[in-house]
């Protein structure tokens, strides 16, 4: 008869087979407490009371995790004991079928829940509507009248509000997963410490469990409304959680390799932990040369820069910062350099974000470069004869020019001795009030320093508007043409233009 485990008819003779060999197996046992040990058929086995892996083993967690709430606590705690309980499942289906040297799906099945009545985890009640199968197709719906979690929660007076019997569940599929040959996980629906009249669990595919749970509920219209709070074990969410967790660690590694910018993760000390291709490039490094290596010793003034990164970042403040950096040849980099905190291997990081704008520098600079020669030629000074310099202005005036202007007139003045200076507006098209302001100035400082100062190539129009702007033109020498005012200088000073 079979008294360890309940079946469909059609499975009785095989498990009625595997009862026997069990009920063999755990006749032959040893109790030595003189040695501490417990045998059983050969084999070491411990005893472990039933509260402490299920309520007491809960509260415990909840305890070391309740920063972070009761629900994730209890999360948490199922997941261990869901991961614990399917490896030990495994681990003793592939004893025992070693032992009997079983091939068939079916027998080794057999023997599991056999061996989980003995062993007091639970009696198992196999429902007919089973089929198990080595493929994604298996199914089995089994009912736990005497789990040792749920007995143990019910024991204790504390009523539970989600299905407890985790490591059941994680045991009897870990011994179908290595019987059967695929990937399984068991989910209770109904638990007795919820209040449900049996512990009954569905057993399936990972890929087809939450199918086979709503096609339950659909048919059994009764007891569907006292399924609540079940969840797929976290052995498997987790799975599925780390294969997302590689892909975007993969995908951001991309990305933090194809940066053109360096990358250089730091710990708090500026020793550099990670680099991408960009930074050990950008620096001459071989990869692993870089780690462990400090950031310091990338920079002049390197103690400094950090000092006021770390600062600056650790204060939550935006790290902007143009400095110069050596590659490993000792070649001179100008650079730019971002900071902020950064998550990292669990702990806190700092993140330097590192842009090579040696070719900006040297652009500005060949820029200012240009701009200075562009701004000399176009503020030409020409020594007309002794004591005599022009200086013809064409184009624009600005204010940065005019100071170019009264620059370079002032130092040709100085240079060639010179008493008059003939500044000549003609190529000039526009002179508001800013650059007529501008030339009286240029004017009154020559005059300050004893040179005359003629101006010419005054339109009308021009002249019109410094008037209606209010500029006292009085002692001003004005011209209407170029060629006047020469020959009045030089008739001024007695010279002409070949005696030079």
């Amino acid at each position: 008869m079979l008294t360890t485990v309940k079946v469909p008819p059609e499975l009785e003779p095989m498990f009625m087979q595997a009862q026997e060999y069990v009920s063999r197996y755990f006749n032959e046992s040893r109790f030595l407490p003189s040695q501490g040990t417990i045998e059983i058929f050969g084999q070491r086995y411990i005893l472990v009371r039933s509260a402490s892996m299920s309520i007491e083993f809960f509260d415990i967690i909840k305890n070391l995790y309740q920063d972070k709430g009761t629900a994730e606590s209890i999360s948490i705690a199922r997941n261990l004991l869901f991961d614990l309980a399917h490896a030990i499942g495994i681990a003793d289906a592939r004893n025992f079928h070693s032992q009997l040297n079983l091939s068939d799906p079916i027998e080794k099945l057999s023997v599991g829940p056999i061996h989980f009545a003995h062993t007091g985890w639970a009696f198992v009640d196999i429902s007919p509507d089973s089929r198990p199968a080595p493929d994604d197709t298996f199914y089995l719906r089994y009912d736990h009248p005497h789990s040792f979690e749920a007995s143990s929660w019910i024991q204790s007076g504390v009523p539970a509000d989600f299905p407890v019997c985790v490591m059941n569940a994680g045991y009897s599929s870990g011994w179908c997963e290595e019987s059967f040959g695929v990937p399984l996980v068991t989910i209770e629906i109904m638990c007795q410490a919820m209040g449900h009249d049996q512990c009954r669990f569905i057993m399936a595919h990972p890929s087809k469990i939450e199918e086979f749970v709503k096609e339950y509920c659909q048919s059994e219209q009764s007891t569907s409304q006292k399924i609540t709070n079940y969840e797929i074990p976290g052995f498997f969410n987790r799975k599925n959680i780390e294969s997302e967790l590689i892909d975007r660690e993969e995908q951001y590694r991309s990305i933090f390799e194809a940066a053109n910018d360096a990358f250089i993760i730091l710990d708090m000390d500026g020793m550099i932990v990670e680099a991408n291709y960009t930074a050990h490039h950008m620096y001459g490094y071989e990869p692993q040369a870089m780690i462990g290596f400090p950031v310091q010793k990338l920079f002049n003034d390197g103690d400094t820069i950090f000092a006021q990164f770390r600062t600056a970042v650790a204060m939550n403040e935006h790290f902007h910062l143009e400095t110069t950096s050596r590659t490993r040849d000792g070649t001179p980099l100008d650079v730019e350099v971002r900071g902020k905190m950064f998550g990292y291997r669990r702990r806190q990081h700092f993140l330097a974000t590192i842009r090579d704008i040696s070719e900006r520098k040297r652009a500005e600079a060949e820029k200012i470069r240009l701009s200075t020669e562009i701004n000399t030629l176009s503020t030409p000074l020409i020594p007309l004869g002794s004591r005599v310099v022009l200086m013809p202005l064409i184009g624009r005036l600005d204010t940065q020019r005019m100071h170019q202007v009264i620059e370079t007139l002032l130092k040709g003045i100085a240079l060639h001795h010179a008493h008059i200076a003939i500044l000549d507006i003609t190529g000039v098209p526009i002179v508001d009030e800013d650059v007529a302001n501008a030339l009286l100035q240029a004017t009154r400082t020559a005059q300050l320093i004893g040179t005359s100062v003629i101006f010419t190539g005054i339109r009308p129009e021009v002249a019109q508007a410094m008037v209606a702007l209010g500029l006292d033109l009085a002692s001003i020498n004005t011209h209407s043409t170029l060629e006047q005012g020469i020959q009045v200088a030089l008739q001024n000073t007695n010279a002409s233009p070949h005696h030079q």
